[in-house]
């Protein structure tokens, strides 16, 4: 092994970036995430039923309307409760899709390769797996010396 000179440790040594520089980088992403942060809570996700009768808005906070027509008295309660919750779904779903693709146009969120994601997760249980059997292995052996 090698120990470093104090000669290789200076010629290592670099000054830091230029501070105005940094301050300006520093400036530039906060204003990018005041205007994310505007946009993300201007998004409002909508769904309603076929006929129109039931409307839903959701927002980052939750259901934010809820519209219902007259006409939807006359619904059996649960029937009512059903429709409301499907709807609400919907628009939250709505919300969450607009949500990934303001992220993903911003580059706030980096896009992820669900099936390499789910490949490599596969790869990473095998490597558990067999590495639990071979310290299972190792310790049967250890016990199998030892006498125990």
């Amino acid at each position: 092994m090698t120990v470093p000179s104090d000669f290789d440790k200076l010629r290592s040594f670099s000054l830091p970036p230029d501070p105005h520089a940094l301050v300006e980088a520093a400036r530039v992403k906060a204003d990018r995430l005041a205007r994310l942060r505007e946009q993300l809570g201007a998004l409002l996700g909508h769904a309603a039923t076929d006929d129109g009768y039931i409307a839903v808005a959701w927002d980052g906070t939750g259901l934010r309307e809820l519209t219902l027509e007259p006409r939807t008295m006359r619904l059996p309660s649960e029937d009512l409760a059903a429709a409301i919750v499907t709807v609400s779904r919907c628009a939250r779903e709505d919300y969450d899709r607009q949500r990934s693709e303001l992220l993903a146009e911003t580059g706030a969120l980096p896009e992820v390769d669900l099936e390499q994601s789910r490949a490599r997760l596969a790869e990473l249980q095998e490597s558990f797996r067999s590495g639990t059997g071979d310290l299972l292995a190792l310790f049967e052996r250890f016990r199998a010396q030892s006498g125990r």
